[in-house]
């Protein structure tokens, strides 16, 4: 798929825990220690989840049903975003084991030279296009394609889907099974670049 730019809406890092006492955490700690001179505002559902905000920094910290999510709205490019810190800063303070975790990327390909997302879509990915629509009665005005695949680090799930006629919205999760510890700050971060990459790398492949 040939595209002019791809613009990242937002990242993402989930941890998924054996358990979450959300009653053991350090609320001091939780405050201090994620963000480095950063304090965040704490909003607190009693055992439900706890969320940490940085509204400076468009990133929010959500703790809860087994969770941790790190979910970061910046514009800054992957390689400067610090979730992945935030991430092992947060995982410290969990005294639980790492059943898994993930990455999450959600994005925008424009295109240019194309009359609708959607047609293109539907041409390139639907083999006999002119049959399904007999079969429908209809015509087909665009398709949202979502795959699950393996590779040999990780589980994909891939999406694609028309969002304007010279937009299409993406989204790629890379998930990593029975890890049973997350990988330290410097580790974790390049390997949510790498995964950036090949999100990149296969959106220009399909």
């Amino acid at each position: 798929m040939d595209f002019d730019k791809l613009g990242i809406t937002q990242t993402n890092i989930t941890i998924v825990y054996e358990r979450l006492d959300l009653e053991a955490l350090d609320r001091n700690a939780l405050r201090r220690d994620l963000v480095e001179g950063t304090a965040p505002v704490v909003t607190e559902i009693p055992n439900e989840m706890i969320a940490l905000t940085y509204p400076q920094l468009q990133i929010a910290c959500l703790l809860g049903d087994r969770r941790v999510r790190i979910n970061d709205g910046s514009q800054l490019p992957i390689g400067e975003r610090p979730i992945a810190a935030i991430a092992v800063a947060t995982d410290k303070l969990v005294n639980s084991q790492v059943v898994a975790y993930g990455f999450n990327y959600d994005a925008v390909v424009s295109l240019t030279g194309v009359e609708s997302s959607g047609i293109l879509l539907k041409d390139r990915f639907l083999q006999d296009p002119g049959g399904i629509e007999e079969r429908l009665n209809g015509m087909i005005q665009a398709i949202s394609l979502r795959l699950l695949y393996r590779h040999d680090r990780a589980d994909y799930q891939l999406t694609v889907e028309s969002e304007a006629n010279d937009r299409i919205k993406v989204h790629l999760n890379a998930h990593f099974e029975k890890p049973g510890a997350l990988p330290d700050a410097e580790t974790l971060q390049i390997s949510f670049k790498r995964e950036f990459a090949t999100f990149v790398t296969t959106l220009k492949a399909l």
